[in-house]
């Protein structure tokens, strides 16, 4: 057959990696009961009325369920803007939820700094929400930030008077969804893409290459609903992933991670590349994700060398391939079962050396699925490592792969060694 075309060079030298308004929101599942009874406070001027302090949580709270439930009418009840400048806030925040198709939200409220600038018998409130998105499948719960607001007593209730959330002296970074611009829901068949201004395009193609691989790698690898409708976040980099959910989201692929039940995508990387490494790129994200169950706890070599196998088929598909060069070259002294023993992200390494560790993963996961029992064999050996401890051990990985495989690790990396040098992965 004829020699298979080389992969572009950016997928050959890095595909093998493994792995608006400012403020925020919140929200509850279901209403709140009404407003307790005013009482009398010596926080404000003599006759004043002021209601508890923990009904504003309250107040606030429903206020901005109401709103991201696109419950308008029932926001306007809680609400009396304090001036034209906060009428102007207020508004824009709904505005910013209007964009948002959300099906149901729930939050958390809790006591917050008072703008220095307010009244003394306001309260100032911190509503972080998040929601599921309006469609079907329901969507997990995402996050969409925590958002400052003004409550002023009015007529022996709290009424919500501005929002705060970007006034410096309050000291809230954009978190979830609000640290994203402008951002927006783009829902298809078989995936649903959040992205933000500018990135439309962008988020029409992941959209499609999410959707084309998804089906075929749930019904091979599971993963349940999270895989079989990915939710993909278009982000411009890792950075701002991690402030969208509030934790280190990692990075499993060169433009792209998956942590929890969400796909990141890093744009800056995404536009870096060609079509086809783009198209290469999301087959392996969409394998991450659709292994996240079964491999969660899994070597960083058997998570990675899955991706990039099917990646791999999806390059033959259309002419190209992987290469296993560099560790061809590399065998018999290249340390295998060391790089089975982590579950560090990326190996730990960088650069060729973590181009190289992903070249043998890859030797060895086409192995271990045409050679040994296919997806289920890989579900297997999965299971075999859930039980070790955070450190994996030399004995540990022997021990999976005789349990899950029937045959020793030694073996399997005989049999990579032999299909790399063999070089029939050059070859359609």
């Amino acid at each position: 057959m004829p020699a298979r075309r080389r992969a572009v060079a950016w997928l050959a030298a890095t595909a093998l990696i493994a792995g608006g308004c400012s403020g925020s929101h919140a929200a509850s599942s279901g209403r709140a009961a009404s407003v307790p009874s005013p009482a009398t406070s010596s926080a404000g001027p003599p006759g004043l009325q002021v209601p508890p302090a923990h009904a504003a949580l309250k107040v606030a709270r429903r206020y901005l369920t109401a709103l991201a439930e696109g419950n308008g009418a029932e926001a306007d009840t809680m609400a009396a803007p304090a001036g034209a400048a906060a009428a102007k806030r207020l508004e824009q925040l709904r505005a910013w939820f209007g964009a948002l198709p959300v099906a149901r939200a729930a939050a958390t409220a809790s006591p917050a700094a008072r703008p220095s600038s307010s009244p003394a018998p306001d309260r100032a409130v911190a509503v972080a929400l998040r929601a599921r998105l309006a469609g079907s499948p329901a969507t997990d719960r995402v996050p969409l930030g925590t958002r400052v607001l003004l409550l002023a007593p009015a007529n022996g209730r709290w009424r919500v008077a501005d929002d705060v959330t970007a006034d410096p002296s309050v000291g809230v970074q954009p978190s979830g969804l609000d640290a994203v611009r402008q951002p927006r829901v783009m829902r298809g068949a078989n995936a649903t893409v959040i992205y933000g201004a500018g990135a439309r395009r962008e988020a029409a193609e992941i959209r499609k290459l999410a959707a084309a691989a998804a089906p075929d790698l749930h019904g091979t690898y599971g993963g349940g609903p999270a895989a079989a409708h990915p939710l993909i976040l278009a982000v411009e980099d890792s950075t701002q992933a991690d402030q969208v959910m509030g934790r280190d989201v990692g990075q499993v692929l060169p433009a792209g991670s998956v942590s929890g039940p969400f796909a990141y995508v890093f744009l800056r990387q995404y536009r870096r590349i060609d079509p086809v490494s783009r198209g290469a790129m999301m087959t392996g994200l969409m394998t991450h994700l659709a292994t996240q169950r079964s491999l969660g706890r899994a070597p960083t070599s058997l998570r990675a060398g899955v991706d990039a196998y099917e990646q791999n088929r999806y390059l033959n598909s259309r002419g190209y391939g992987l290469p296993l060069d560099r560790i061809a070259a590399a065998y018999p002294a290249y340390p295998t079962l060391d790089r089975w023993t982590t579950r560090q992200p990326l190996w730990g390494l960088n650069g060729p050396a973590q181009q190289l560790a992903g070249q043998d993963a890859l030797a060895m996961v086409h192995v271990i699925l045409t050679r040994h029992g296919g997806a289920p064999a890989l579900r297997r050996l999965g299971r075999a490592f859930d039980h070790t401890g955070s450190d994996i051990t030399p004995a540990d990985v022997q021990r999976a792969f005789r349990r899950a495989l029937g045959v020793s690790f030694a073996s399997v990396v005989d049999e990579a060694h032999a299909y790399a040098k063999g070089g029939a992965w050059k070859f359609s």
